[in-house]
């Protein structure tokens, strides 16, 4: 993800970066922020009901 972000924004894809607060939130969970299940369940729920 990071190489990604580091490209240029225009060769920047956006479903990849669309995904970014979804890896934020899961890296929430695994450091210990109880709270973050839901931001991961909402996050997961979107990504599946995407095209």
């Amino acid at each position: 993800m990071g190489w990604h972000e580091a490209l240029p924004a225009e060769e920047q894809a956006p479903f990849t970066m669309g995904l970014r607060p979804l890896l934020n939130s899961v890296w929430e969970g695994v450091l210990g922020d109880t709270t973050a299940f839901t931001a991961v369940n909402r996050g997961v729920a979107e990504y599946m009901l995407s095209d």
